[in-house]
């Protein structure tokens, strides 16, 4: 039966997940100084590291792979979030404790965007499937959206002036310290209040 009400806590899953896709570029502008202008790296240096750490994104279809035909206990997305979200908290816990170095921040990245790029798949798995079910035409989506472009705002604000107003490595570390908030809100919403059918 299609119905076009769905609980607010299900939006909240979607959300939250396009808002960690946005706010994971909080630390950003801090990392583009230290890599620039304390470790002189060249744009050439920069463009390798950004292909390399990107590359999660390029190889999206095979997490939609894993997903469709290699669910966890019978389901498609909600083990392989929480493993993501752990991740991303241990990856940020790393940062703030011993920093960065060249091979760490490559390293972080790269895990980091394959965290975020398989969320983004499990993501929109299940909003294909609640768009179908409840015959929503494309709420959850914008909504979706809405979440990334919120976010975004607020990381070139608050992003540049985390950079300017503090030294490093106090300036990443703070970053990624109000970035983390959101993956732990993320993990504590997927134990509790997170709902997805099993695979039949």
């Amino acid at each position: 039966m299609k119905n076009s009400k769905i609980p607010f806590v299900t939006y909240l899953f979607f959300i939250l997940v396009y808002a960690n896709q946005g706010l994971v570029s909080l630390p950003s502008q801090c990392i583009y100084y230290l890599t620039r202008e304390t470790w002189g790296l060249s744009a050439t240096m920069l463009g390798l590291i950004a292909f390399i750490t990107q590359f999660a994104w390029y190889v999206k279809p095979v997490f939609g792979i894993l997903t469709d035909y290699y669910g966890i206990r019978n389901y498609r997305s909600k083990y392989y979030l929480r493993i993501n979200y752990i991740i991303l908290l241990s990856l940020g816990l790393y940062v703030i404790i011993f920093g960065l170095n060249l091979i760490s921040l490559i390293i972080i990245a790269f895990l980091t965007n394959i965290a975020i790029a398989f969320n983004d798949v499990c993501n929109d798995t299940q909003m294909v499937i609640l768009e179908q079910k409840y015959n929503l035409k494309g709420k959850i989506q914008a909504l979706q959206w809405i979440s990334l472009g919120t976010t975004g705002l607020f990381v070139s604000i608050f992003g540049a002036y985390i950079a300017a107003k503090f030294p490093e490595p106090l300036n990443y570390k703070i970053a990624h310290g109000i970035y983390l908030l959101l993956p732990l809100l993320t993990l504590i919403y997927l134990f509790y209040f997170y709902q997805e059918e099993p695979i039949k």
